[in-house]
Order: structure tokens, then C-alpha cells, then sequence
């Protein structure tokens, strides 16, 4: 079985054209329509804040913590205390 190579190379001055209207595209779409960047700010707070809470939760003294909370909830000896 063969493959075609798409891998290609823009010169310059090509891929700065490309960039130029990726931007004005983004100009154009998102900051002159206030909705449209005030969702897009909310889903990028939202993101970051979502993978913060993640990693204390993920955190292996976020992890003790809780479980020494859950025995004293439950009136269990604290590992710990031994």
C-alpha cells in the first residue's frame, strides 16, 4: 500500500497572508460581535477553572484530607494517631 505526502512548506510571504487572514477573520467573527466573545471568554474561564478544581482533586493531600474527614464523620481512629 503507498501513501501520498501532503506535507508541504508555504513560503513566507504565503503563510503571512495566511496569517493575516486568520486574524481579520477572528476581527472580524468574534470581537465586533460581543456575544459571540463574551461566550467564548466564559467557555475559556470555565475551562481553566474545570482543570483547577481537577488537579486539587487529583492531589494526594486533598486525597488525606478527605479521608481523614470521612473517619472523623464516621467516628473511625485516624490512621495517624497510632
Amino acid at each position: 500500500m503507498s501513501y501520498i505526502n501532503i506535507d508541504f512548506k508555504l513560503t513566507p510571504m504565503l503563510e503571512e497572508q495566511v496569517k493575516q487572514e486568520v486574524l481579520n477573520a477572528f476581527h472580524k467573527h468574534i470581537l465586533n460581535n460581543p456575544v459571540e466573545f463574551k461566550k467564548l471568554v466564559q467557555s475559556c474561564v470555565s475551562g481553566q477553572i474545570k482543570s483547577q478544581i481537577n488537579e486539587i482533586l487529583q492531589d494526594k493531600v486533598y486525597k488525606i484530607f478527605m479521608q481523614n474527614k470521612i473517619r472523623e464523620q464516621l467516628g473511625m481512629e485516624d490512621k495517624n494517631d497510632n
